[in-house]
């Protein structure tokens, strides 16, 4: 039997592209020495692409990079994030205030205790 080609999900390091992993790879030579963030002209240059098309599929590789192989904070089977404490509810629900005849009547009516 001849050998199987590897599908598309597998065929790059830690189960990237071979364009993503380069793409990244080339961004961390683009690395600013003062700020440590990536210079996305620079690594449009290297990479053959413009800015836009950069900054974009940088950010989508990281976020599989870091879907695919999660951190030590996550569960390794799922690549969510480890139950911890509860979540909060949120910010309560303001009341509405409901306006009705009763209470519309009330309010017109004068107070005890003064006279015309």
């Amino acid at each position: 039997m001849p050998p199987t080609t590897p599908t598309r999900s597998t065929d790059g390091m830690l189960g990237m592209s071979v364009s993503e992993t380069r793409l990244l790879l080339n961004a961390l030579i683009c690395l600013d020495d003062q700020t440590g963030k990536v210079d996305f002209h620079q690594l449009g240059a290297r990479s053959g692409i413009t800015l836009a098309s950069a900054r974009t599929m940088y950010s989508k590789a990281l976020r599989k990079l870091d879907r695919l192989n999660p951190g030590p904070g996550t569960d390794s089977a799922t690549g969510q994030a480890s139950p911890s404490a509860a979540r909060s509810p949120g910010r309560p629900r303001q009341r509405q205030v409901e306006t009705t005849s009763a209470t519309s009547a009330t309010d017109t009516a004068e107070p005890e205790g003064t006279e015309h």
